[in-house]
């Protein structure tokens, strides 16, 4: 014998609805919270990105003044953030090196960074001063400056990539070079 259909009554489908109007708002809230969750997390990421001890890498070409030549640059940095909000500091000491065929510099510098954190991009600016050499004699010595900036993106707590340009001179010679390159960041 078939079972006959009863229509329901006004108060179940107020039940129903309710039911799953109550079933909805608690995957909406805990979806809410596992955003939560995640935007927190990244942010306590991106603060231990940029934060402590750190070691650069930066690799590229570089225009010397007045001949106009193209030559490869490389660089290694040492510095430690300091995080002031969203303001990033970072005091660091700078070995350059400047190679093209029969020209060789090198320098090192004291700099400091200055940027701010842009969730995972940190956008920075750059200065430094120091003491550079030319050639293999040092007959060609002379007070070193640098200063630019660039962006830095985190992918990682422990991993940097980002892309550098800066001027770079020695005082008392005729050594000016502007500078474009990549640079690889470790934090540990």
């Amino acid at each position: 014998m078939k079972a006959k259909h009863r229509p329901r009554s006004c108060a179940t489908r107020v039940w129903l609805l309710a039911a799953l109007s109550g079933g909805v708002t608690q995957l909406a809230s805990a979806q809410a919270t596992n955003v939560e969750k995640r935007a927190l997390a990244d942010a306590r990421g991106v603060e231990e990105a940029t934060t402590g001890p750190k070691l650069g890498i930066t690799a590229g070409a570089f225009f010397r003044s007045p001949q106009d030549h193209v030559g490869f640059s490389f660089a290694g940095d040492f510095y430690y953030d300091f995080r002031l909000g969203p303001l990033v500091l970072a005091p660091g000491l700078r070995a350059s090196g400047y190679i093209i065929r029969d020209f060789l510099a090198v320098a090192g510098f004291g700099t400091l960074r200055a940027g701010t954190s842009l969730g995972p991009v940190i956008p920075y600016a750059l200065g430094g001063v120091g003491v550079g050499f030319i050639g293999h004699d040092g007959r060609d010595t002379g007070l070193g400056y640098v200063g630019g900036g660039g962006v830095m993106l985190a992918l990682s707590r422990r991993l940097a990539l980002g892309v550098e340009a800066s001027y770079q001179g020695f005082a008392t010679t005729r050594f000016r070079a502007t500078y474009l390159g990549a640079t690889m960041q470790f934090s540990y």
